[in-house]
């Protein structure tokens, strides 16, 4: 949005204002094995060297100039937690609307962020009594205000997002330990499918069900895309190889019934209109029917015929080939995927705090 009250512009009505992807899920990205964030990897840690790759330089590799902050951050989900600050689009702001909007780097954004948080001069100047108190708290071995940095607080937002997004009790995991009724028939037959002739486990793998890898699966694009023209390659705009084009990572399907619109564009708006889509991905983009989005992102919609014949050229070779199924294992399929919801998930509003130490709005 734009403006700096508690009442701001969002700018829904104008496509320029729109962030150019769907939001990821956040669900279970603080556990063992989730070392790729975002869509197109941007950031992604090493998980044998602890070595971090960032849209910042001075947080890369085995010897980062802000080696200070990089200590903090041991995992890639507090890596992650580094950047959402940084984009204008979702919490930087707009240059001229505040000395972080105005910032030129993302280590000054940081600064700025912290002086704000916990003050200067050892705290004696400007930030909040109360969030100097959670710092404290949370890094007691920490003696000066001064010697807090950004890293802090990534870390104490990825340990939140671990405690309070973690899910491993869907009724699939239910029946995983041995609970057999956890599960209905249809869901049960879907989970069949789902491992074997729906091939959905080649890419959604692995106790996350994500290999972690980016793919091409032909999207539809909607939206104003990463580049002109609606335009969005993915992968390929981190890497600068043509072979990434249109690649997107796999996401995690815990919780997938409560993540959509679904793809990386926000696509589908139906479990079953994205699990067709991965059932015949090139002719799901050529036949895609924008109508069955809200009436804002219709006209979004990407139909221009070289960019979808460039999408469609790109999809992995183990999706080329349509797979077909009956309408009643599709409804197997979804109803699979509607077990791995964890109930707990189901009313987030329940972790909402009363407030925070800034006495901003929180209930917006």
């Amino acid at each position: 949005g734009v403006g700096t009250a508690t009442v701001r512009d969002r700018g829904v009505a104008d496509a320029g204002h729109l962030i150019p992807r769907n939001a990821p899920p956040v669900f279970n990205l603080g556990l063992e094995g989730a070392d790729v964030m975002f869509w197109d990897g941007r950031v992604s840690r090493d998980p044998v060297t602890g070595a971090l790759t960032t849209p910042e330089p001075a947080l890369n590799g085995l010897t980062p100039a802000a080696a200070d902050i990089v200590a903090l951050l041991d995992s890639a989900l507090a890596a992650q937690a580094m950047f959402p600050v940084t984009s204008r689009e979702e919490m930087r702001g707009q240059a001229g609307t505040s000395e972080i909007g105005d910032a030129t780097t993302n280590l000054e954004i940081w600064s700025l962020l912290m002086a704000r948080l916990v003050g200067t001069s050892n705290g004696t100047v400007g930030g909040f009594a109360g969030y100097r108190s959670m710092f404290q708290a949370a890094y007691p071995s920490v003696a000066d205000f001064d010697d807090f940095n950004f890293g802090h607080a990534a870390k104490a937002i990825a340990a939140f997002e671990r405690e309070l997004w973690t899910s491993i009790d869907t009724p699939f995991d239910r029946y995983l330990r041995g609970d057999t009724e956890a599960m209905s028939g249809a869901a049960k037959r879907g989970a069949m499918l789902f491992y074997g002739d729906a091939s959905c486990s080649q890419c959604h793998a692995g106790p996350l069900m994500s290999d972690f890898a980016h793919h091409a699966i032909a999207s539809p694009q909607v939206g104003p895309g990463k580049l002109e023209a609606s335009e969005d390659r993915g992968r390929a705009l981190v890497t600068s190889d043509a072979l990434d084009d249109y690649r997107f990572r796999t996401p995690l399907l815990r919780n997938v019934a409560l993540t959509g619109p679904w793809l990386h564009s926000g696509a589908y708006v139906t479990l079953e209109g994205v699990v067709r889509h991965h059932l015949d991905c090139i002719g799901s983009l050529n036949g895609y029917d924008p109508s069955q989005l809200p009436p804002l992102f219709q006209p979004t919609v990407d139909s221009d015929g070289t960019r979808n014949a460039a999408r469609a050229a790109a999809v992995d070779p183990s999706l080329a080939t349509p797979i077909a199924l009956t309408d009643a294992q599709v409804r197997d399929l979804v109803d699979f995927l509607h077990a791995l919801t964890d109930p707990k998930m189901l009313i987030l509003t329940r972790d909402l705090p009363d407030g925070v130490p800034s006495g901003l709005p929180i209930r917006d």
